[in-house]
């Protein structure tokens, strides 16, 4: 068992380290300027994004600690937009995100300002509150339409609730539910309003993946001043083939750190990883 285990090793070590090595396998996001050696990335950052994030500081190949991290990842992203937009996978999420405006949804300097915050060196762009505009989005309500608008609601409620009633009955509700097949679900409280129905489920998709990934922009940007380090690497499945969240990230980290500091990533992070994985320091390189 351990000569096949050390012939396994043997056989993917050059692979990985080719790969590894491989000028064109480490990009940022903007410049797409790859990185000449291998032994120019010590030290570095690695912040892998799965459900949470893990944050490590590596010194070299085999020199490395977890120095901090975050419960607000790929997970809460995924919570957060399952619960407001309806998706069912993660893949649906990303695809809709592509077509979202988060300006819809976000508070931006500008809407506090009225535009840019100069004296505090803000653009009118900068998002100032990320999912502000929900909490507003009822005096745009009012103001549009109001009473028919609520004419066209009241009447709703009131036909849901007297199909709520007829199917209630033990013969007529029995017909409706077998052979009519009416939702019977029952429309809840009046004062009801789903915000669905005044913004675009793209532009809330879009809205949570900025929060998340500028707030794991911003925390992986401190702890990399923090050990004074200028490149940071970025893996995990949130950053997989996901040009979005490669492009929110890297703007997060150029911002907090007035570019001085670069996030980097991997055409083959989660290749490395299974490999690093398979591996758990039992080569030496």
């Amino acid at each position: 068992m351990n000569f096949l285990l050390i012939r396994q090793l043997e056989i993917i070590k050059p692979l990985f380290l080719k790969i590894l090595k491989s000028p064109k396998e480490f990009f940022f996001f903007s410049e797409h300027q790859e990185i000449d050696q291998i032994d120019s990335i010590f030290p570095y950052l690695l912040v892998n994004i799965g459900s949470g994030v893990s944050i490590i500081k590596v010194t070299g190949m085999k020199t490395f600690q977890r120095v901090s991290g975050s419960s607000i990842g790929g997970g809460t992203f995924w919570g957060l937009c399952s619960l407001l937009t309806g998706c069912k996978t993660f893949a649906e999420v990303i695809e809709i995100s592509k077509t979202g405006c988060s300006s819809n949804v976000d508070m931006l300097v500008g809407d506090i300002y009225g535009g840019n915050y100069s004296a505090m060196g803000l653009g009118s762009e900068i998002i100032a509150a990320s999912f502000g505009k929900l909490a507003m989005y009822k005096g745009k309500y009012e103001k549009n339409n109001f009473v028919i608008s609520e004419s066209i609601r009241t009447m709703k409620y009131l036909f849901k609730f007297f199909v709520h009633i007829i199917c209630s009955l033990p013969i007529m509700g029995r017909i409706l539910k077998q052979y009519l097949l009416l939702d019977l679900t029952f429309p809840g409280h009046f004062n009801e309003d789903p915000f669905e129905n005044h913004y675009k489920i793209n532009d809330l998709a879009i809205s949570a993946l900025r929060a998340i990934s500028y707030n794991i922009g911003q925390i992986a940007f401190l702890n990399a001043r923090r050990f004074g380090l200028e490149k940071i690497f970025f893996g995990g499945n949130f950053v997989r083939k996901h040009s979005y969240a490669i492009a929110s990230i890297s703007y997060a980290v150029k911002f907090w750190s007035k570019s001085k500091a670069k996030a980097f990533f991997s055409m083959h992070d989660g290749f490395l990883g299974a490999l690093g994985a398979f591996f758990d320091g039992n080569v030496d390189f």
